[in-house]
């Protein structure tokens, strides 16, 4: 099986480790191979804050994420083929150091992991650059090429 990783938040990464072939950036390797809380930014973000279905807190630590270190780098301008459908990776940081984006052709769609949501970015928690986050936004992705 294989896994792409946007990036390495705790959101996006909780069962990578069970994915053969685990692909991601390589300015986020080290936090893939050693997913502690801090750095996939389960803490702070997860102290107090009512996340389950009866408004409770639960601590950051007690995912206890698994290693999954990456068996592969994507880099921008490189690509993922899926057996037919090709992915083209975009470099996009800002909402952490590694973020991609991957642009289909086929369907003209992005993946975009948390560069682009509605409302706030979260480009004020650690790892995280502002100014990156707007050039990313800017990003001219290379259609039709």
């Amino acid at each position: 099986m294989i896994a792409v990783a946007t990036h390495s938040h705790f959101d996006h990464i909780g069962h990578l480790h069970q994915a053969t072939t685990r692909l991601g950036h390589q300015a986020e390797a080290a936090i893939f191979a050693d997913p502690q809380p801090e750095a996939t930014q389960a803490a702070p973000w997860l102290y107090g804050r009512p996340v389950l279905t009866d408004g409770a807190a639960i601590d950051p630590k007690a995912p206890g994420q698994r290693p999954c270190p990456l068996t592969g780098h994507l880099e921008d301008g490189s690509s993922v083929d899926l057996g037919g459908r090709r992915l083209e990776v975009m470099h996009t940081p800002g909402h952490s150091p590694g973020s991609i984006s991957l642009y289909d052709h086929s369907t003209q769609s992005l993946f975009c992991g948390d560069v682009l949501l509605p409302g706030h970015i979260f480009d004020d928690i650690p790892g995280a650059d502002p100014t990156l986050v707007r050039q990313s936004l800017s990003y001219p992705p290379k259609i039709g090429q």
